[in-house]
């Protein structure tokens, strides 16, 4: 994909924005005389951004939700967190039983529905588990 976009207003700095995209994500350069190209300098982008031109976006496939392993990854390790903080016991039940009362509104919406207690249960073992001390 090719595309222009003029810079904005400025007496010699107003030059024409090439947009390069090959990947999703375009590149700008500034088309700077005969030939010649650059990146645009930030106050270019401020002027963009102020005349509502350039915003701000996430690059595609770079949020939680393009590797679905680290956002489940991440989900336990709040649960884990949320366990350990409220100091209930690593048992089936007490876990079950929390979550149940606790697992609610906003972690609901932005979690989903909480991870089965029993894995849970293991994380939360695993995490407690040190490496052996080298030094004894």
């Amino acid at each position: 994909m090719l595309g222009f976009l003029d810079t904005p207003e400025g007496g010699p700095e107003r030059r024409r924005m090439l947009l390069i995209s090959t990947t999703g994500c375009p590149v700008p350069l500034l088309l700077a005389g005969p030939g010649g190209v650059g990146l645009p300098t930030v106050t270019v982008w401020i002027e963009l951004a102020r005349e509502g031109r350039a915003a701000v976006i996430d690059a595609p496939g770079t949020g939680p939700e393009a590797d679905p392993v680290a956002a489940e990854a991440a989900k336990i390790g709040v649960q884990c967190d949320l366990l350990d903080g409220a100091a209930v016991g690593n048992g089936y039940k007490a876990i079950s039983i929390w979550l149940h009362r606790n697992w609610r509104g906003a972690l609901v919406e932005r979690w989903g529905e909480h991870s089965n207690p029993h894995v849970l249960r293991r994380w939360r073992t695993v995490r407690r588990r040190r490496p052996n001390d080298a030094s004894g």
